[in-house]
């Protein structure tokens, strides 16, 4: 069942779902909510939220937020079942702002909030109250996501040191451990999160800095042995290896294509 609060005289509900939804495999198209803020969590099975400038793998206790236009594609290739409650963005635009950034949260205590309102919401039907309750809901949603955006600076400080280390080290022998060190962090969670905030795991991101550095070199005419031994690489089959397969050639073929420019 949804419910449906008259806001503005005009047809435009606060509320206008909250439901427990279970999907089959289906590959929906790109598509946004018009009017409407998406407030979601798993509950079991998973599935794919493609944004224009990320993927995000949503699974069993993942809180999702979805501003009205932030058109994305949803891709569930086994099952998905969520609870969704969907706002007008009347009300969420005065609290949380205008915005086309989808947010994910992971944190058990965030899950327990949700839950907590989506049962108050549905068991209070009385047109008069219930508006109040959601704009108390949205409320509680906004502080949950001005702690997941300090959470991710505080996370993106701390893998950005790791970062930093690298090109101020990227000729020295360079271990995981002291990377984690820096970001206090397990290796597990370090090699996760800088993956996450930067696209690719520390190590390909590291051989992709030496590499770049490598072509700086090349193109002053040192010899190879100096490049590979200046920018980090143990000798040079392995600068040779790291550069063709990062550049699809040989250090000699890409120095003598650019002596011919």
């Amino acid at each position: 069942m949804s419910y449906r609060i008259d806001q503005d005289g005009k047809g435009i509900a606060s509320l206008l779902e909250c439901d427990t939804i279970q999907y089959k495999p289906h590959r929906f198209p790109w598509h946004l909510h018009p009017g409407y803020y998406s407030f979601s969590l798993v509950l079991d099975g998973w599935a794919d939220l493609v944004f224009q400038d990320k993927v995000m793998r949503v699974k069993e206790g993942g809180l999702v937020f979805i501003p009205a236009n932030a058109p994305h594609q949803t891709i569930v290739e086994d099952f998905f079942t969520n609870i969704i409650i969907r706002v007008s963005t009347i009300l969420t635009d005065q609290i949380l702002g205008h915005s086309t950034k989808s947010f994910l949260i992971r944190q058990q205590y965030a899950s327990d909030i949700f839950l907590a309102w989506y049962e108050k919401l549905r068991q209070d039907q009385r047109m008069s109250l219930q508006a109040d309750l959601v704009r108390s809901f949205v409320y509680d949603m906004s502080a949950l996501q001005v702690e997941e955006q300090g959470r991710q600076q505080r996370i993106l400080g701390a893998v950005d040191k790791a970062r930093v280390f690298m090109h101020q080290h990227y000729g020295e022998a360079i271990q995981l451990r002291e990377l984690c060190q820096l970001s206090n962090m397990s290796a597990s969670h370090f090699q996760r999160r800088f993956k996450q905030t930067f696209g690719i795991s520390p190590i390909r991101y590291l051989q992709s800095l030496r590499v770049d550095r490598a072509k700086g070199l090349i193109k002053q005419n040192f010899s190879m042995t100096h490049v590979a031994y200046q920018t980090g690489f143990y000798d040079q089959s392995h600068f040779n290896k790291y550069f063709k397969l990062l550049t699809g050639m040989a250090p000699s073929r890409y120095h003598a294509i650019i002596q011919n420019d």
